[in-house]
């Protein structure tokens, strides 16, 4: 082609835009960061790819001059993205008609589907419904694997819903007539969501939008890309929410790739971990659109997830199980190897919060379907049917597979409260999904001699663990010293505190910074956590752009009273500007112990006993080991304080015993205890239907002889079907005594 006809076609192309109409654009290149050449950041709507090879752009007219300047080869795919949603949109289902044909399946199948929702709404008050289906759909079984479903985190890939339409459809059709499928339900519970981003599908579906992002406005824009939103708990900080040196994500508030104002900013990320954190999810199946990939994690990465052996080997079967539209079956691989990097995404949440702090056995894909946002409708049986196939077999996996060969890290246990104790005394800690983590012994250790301060960093930085950071002289608050973030390009550095601090009421962190960051592009967080792998933002905004006079902030802390944290203070560069970075100083609390001493490493118990004990006031975190992974993350932390007084025992159950069927709705619990001084001894009882206690319901009864068998009437009924956890401690003249272990 002469240079006279390619400025005439490109005139040609240019002219055909107008200033808001968007067309598809293929570029080839060879890398990622070949697209540097069309937008230094990356700041691009990137549709769909086949990485090293080429990326489909949304291109508008300014995109599209930068495309051409760039000298990188391309075509155009689509000439109006707007006029191809047209053609389509009647063959596609509105927000409200997904939501009854949800309804329509928990009424036709009452007895294995039930209608469900995810716990919270969205920024402008949409629910995100699903069903739940299972041989008995109305019962949490804590004995059965979890698989969840999800689709439509961006608004404009419309395919996605129809796949988990499909499949939830298939499934409840053919129970009872197709054996396989008839086992799967019988023993899974299977969780199916077909709108994640319920704002922006009703804002895009109707008018002529092509929208990604939710619809939550910040920073005077529009929107935040709710695959960009999540957190992550695998402990390392590039792949935590907001890393985005390798353009894995956008701190910009106009991008596409938006990852918003803060860890689960958006209502819809939020409430899908707030479900997922009160299940067992064993497998997850994110559907997005478009390239015919079936993906795995890391996404920002590729260095392998800890189960990445088993992970590739059914990922890699899937996808061979689904054909593409024009021959062929989908990719496999890791989200960078085929598509490009990503941080903040579903797939990386579940699985690291599954693996690391919940404990749980899980494998998470990700699948991109089809060949266009808006597939055209007759497309769309091939898509739902070759699709369905690798759910099926992703559910068998769950069932048969996933729980015998991937197994979680121990997960922070819950050490029962204890409060004033006598030398003699005995502390206990409640397993968190012991089925799917298998721990074989604990550690318990004790701190003690507490130093709470506010640190100006004048004696150093051994309350501190240093992740990036360092001590500096450049910039003080008071003294000469700080704690600095560094200023080079793609950095995700941290600085975090080395000991838990026990929150009382009224507490708040409060600290003074300092900071000259690139605005919307480099941005530094403070945040806190009751485990050192999921953290959440304290501050519903970020630090970014100049701030060149120390300023102080303080964050009250009501919502962690009673729990042990950790804090941390978060710098992401891009691969751009370097301003100077983010100074912090006069940081309280901060806490260190003098003594941190490990009682013993072999417990097989979920208990231990002291003899003897000196008194004073103790703090004691746990830890559990299985055989797979090694030693979990600790415990939270919990004070004793040991007096020596004489304090009755901790009672003895005599019934129910565990998990005992009751025959009536106000059962009798039965159990006696023993005071040393032969004092009379009064009971304090605790029941719910929450194994933690968050809500229970409580009673008080006695005085009773020492040694007295008690038999305490419920004295309201219980919810016929329910399972209750109850507890019972004592009290004499000396004091309060300790909790049993719960029973149920």
């Amino acid at each position: 082609m002469s240079t006279q006809q390619r400025i005439f076609l490109v005139a040609l192309i240019l002219a055909g835009i107008c200033a808001s109409q968007e067309m598809l654009v293929r570029v080839y290149v060879k890398s990622w960061d070949d697209l540097k050449k069309i937008s230094s950041k990356h700041n691009l709507d990137i549709a769909g790819a086949r990485a090293n090879q080429w990326y489909d752009i949304v291109a508008d007219r300014k995109t599209m001059d930068n495309i051409i300047s760039s000298g990188l080869p391309y075509e155009v795919k689509i000439y109006s993205l707007e006029l191809e949603k047209e053609k389509v949109r009647q063959g596609y289902h509105s927000y409200e008609q997904v939501n009854q044909i949800l309804r329509n399946m928990a009424n036709n199948y009452p007895t294995i589907c039930k209608l469900d929702s995810l716990p919270i709404p969205t920024y402008q008050g949409r629910w995100l419904y699903g069903v739940k289906i299972s041989d008995q759909p109305v019962y949490e079984d804590p004995n059965e694997p979890g698989f969840l479903i999800d689709a439509l985190h961006h608004s404009r890939e419309w395919a996605t819903i129809e796949v988990v339409l499909f499949f939830a459809d298939s499934m409840l059709k053919s129970y009872g007539v197709v054996p396989e499928i008839t086992q799967i339900i019988d023993n899974t519970e299977i969780y199916c969501f077909p709108i994640i981003n319920a704002d922006g599908y009703a804002y895009d579906y109707p008018y002529q939008n092509s929208w990604r992002k939710n619809r939550e406005p910040f920073g005077g824009a529009v929107g935040t890309d709710p695959n960009r939103n999540y957190g992550g708990c695998s402990g390392d900080l590039p792949g935590d929410w907001g890393a985005v040196d390798e353009g894995e994500a956008s701190h910009t508030p106009s991008d596409e790739t938006f990852c918003g104002a803060y860890m689960n900013s958006g209502d819809e990320t939020r409430a899908l971990t707030m479900f997922a954190r009160s299940h067992i999810i064993n497998a997850y199946m994110s559907f997005h659109s478009y390239s015919e990939y079936l993906m795995w994690g890391w996404g920002w990465t590729t260095s392998d997830i800890p189960d990445a052996t088993v992970c590739a080997r059914f990922g890699t079967r899937m996808a061979g199980m689904v054909n593409c539209l024009g021959g062929g079956t989908y990719l496999p691989g890791q989200v960078p190897e085929i598509l490009y990097p990503v941080s903040g995404s579903s797939l990386d949440w579940f699985y690291s919060w599954c693996h690391w702090v919940g404990g749980i056995a899980n494998l998470s894909y990700t699948t991109e379907v089809g060949t266009s946002f808006y597939q055209p409708v007759g497309d769309l049986s091939s898509i739902e049917h070759e699709n369905f196939k690798a759910l099926k077999y992703l559910a068998q996996l769950c069932r048969d597979s996933i729980p015998l060969l991937c197994e979680g890290v121990v997960a922070p246990p819950v050490i029962y409260d204890i409060g004033t104790v006598p030398p003699n005394f005995t502390i206990y800690w409640h397993p968190v999904n012991p089925q799917e983590n298998h721990p074989v012994q604990w550690e318990i250790v004790e701190l003690s001699n507490p130093n709470i301060k506010i640190d100006s960093l004048e004696s150093g930085t051994s309350r501190w663990l240093l992740q990036g950071y360092t001590l500096s002289t450049t910039q003080a608050h008071s003294g000469t010293h700080s704690l600095w973030s560094g200023n080079s390009a793609g950095i995700n550095n941290a600085v975090r505190t080395i000991y838990p601090y026990l929150v009382q009421p009224g507490d708040s962190f409060i600290f003074w910074c300092y900071y000259n960051l690139e605005n919307n592009y480099d941005v530094s967080v403070v945040e806190v956590s009751e485990n050192t792998k999921e953290w959440f933002n304290l501050d519903t905004m970020r630090f970014t752009g100049t701030q060149t006079s120390w300023v102080r902030k303080t964050y009250s802390l009501a919502g962690w009273v009673g729990k042990s944290v950790y804090f941390r203070f978060r710098t992401m560069y891009d691969s751009g500007t370097q301003s100077g970075g983010f100074y912090v100083d006069d940081i309280y609390p901060v806490s260190f112990f003098g003594n941190v001493d490990t009682i013993a490493s072999n417990i097989p118990d979920t208990f231990y006993t002291f003899a003897s004990h000196s008194v004073g006031d103790f703090y004691y975190y746990v830890r559990g080991y299985n055989t797979t992974w090694g030693w979990g993350d600790y415990s939270g932390l919990k004070k004793v304080t040991v007096l020596a007084i004489g304090m009755p025992s901790i009672p003895t159950i005599i019934k129910p015993l565990d998990f005992a069927c009751l025959p009536v709705l106000q059962p009798t619990l039965s159990f006696y205890s023993v005071d040393p001084d032969n004092d009379d001894i009064q009971y304090r009882i605790l029941w719910d239907t929450d194994p933690n206690f968050a809500s229970p319901d409580s009673a008080t009864t006695g005085l009773y002889s020492s040694g007295t068998v008690v038999d305490f009437v419920i004295p309201s009924q219980l919810v016929d079907g329910a399972t209750y956890w109850w507890k019972v401690k004592c009290t004499d003249p000396a004091g309060s005594g300790y909790w049993t272990s719960y029973t149920t």
